[in-house]
């Protein structure tokens, strides 16, 4: 190794942390990065999911498909909606802060990314004189980081026992200074049901599950790797 001793043992421990805690919640930001992005999809879910006749007034069915992709363009960073006028003010207030949520999340995201990559680059460059060492940390850091996607993603499945409680937990920790709860006849609760945010959730867990698997798959062949030449050697 490059750096020897104490401190470049506690670098690559520091390191280690940083990628084991932070692709976890990459991945799953990452997953939900991926579905906001797909217009056309998230809006085919939200139509299937849709109950827009009981609206007040009711909304028709293509009008609403029209509807739903304009908020969703609009809470990842788009344009304006134009058709405010199925919606009351409070209904917009809440998709304004939808919109704050979710580019923090983008910005999360991007500092997660920094974070793993840096980390990395670090290990590297401490492991640059030693093949073993490198490969011993990357080995690590596959294991660690689907071992923790995949221990979110059981949690995620735990909380479905309870889809109720876990939407209003979590509308409880990111709206907390603003309205979120509406009457039955708003557009937005019947553009946007929960089963729409189930069947999203449940996209982000399965997502996320087949990540975690590949790491660990990943991990797995570069042990496995190591032992025949171990074998061979």
């Amino acid at each position: 190794m490059a750096a020897h001793g104490v401190y470049g043992s506690f670098l690559l421990g520091f390191f280690f942390i940083v990628v084991a805690v932070c692709s976890p919640l990459l991945v799953f930001l990452g997953a939900n990065a991926v579905l906001i992005s797909d217009t056309a999809s998230i809006s085919a879910l939200a139509s299937r999911t849709a109950t827009p006749q009981l609206a007040e007034p009711p909304i028709g069915d293509s009008e609403a498909l029209a509807v739903s992709s304009e908020v969703v363009n609009y809470v990842r960073g788009g344009p304006e909606i134009s058709h405010k006028s199925y919606f009351q003010e409070e209904e917009l207030l809440h998709l304004s802060d939808v919109r704050n949520v979710i580019s923090r999340s983008f910005l999360l995201l991007k500092i997660l990314e920094a974070a793993i990559v840096s980390s990395l680059g670090g290990a590297f460059a401490l492991t640059r004189s030693s093949a073993v060492a490198r490969q011993r940390f990357l080995r690590k850091s596959l294991f660690a980081a689907g071992v923790g996607t995949l221990a979110l993603a059981i949690l995620a499945c735990v909380a479905f026992l309870s889809f109720d409680s876990s939407f209003t937990a979590f509308h409880l920790v990111f709206f907390q200074n603003s309205q979120w709860q509406f009457p039955y006849s708003f557009a937005i609760v019947n553009l946007f049901t929960p089963g729409f945010f189930a069947a999203m959730a449940r996209s982000i867990v399965v997502a996320s599950s087949a990540v975690a698997v590949i790491l660990l798959v990943a991990g797995f062949a570069l042990a496995r790797f190591k032992a025949g030449l171990k074998h061979e050697s």
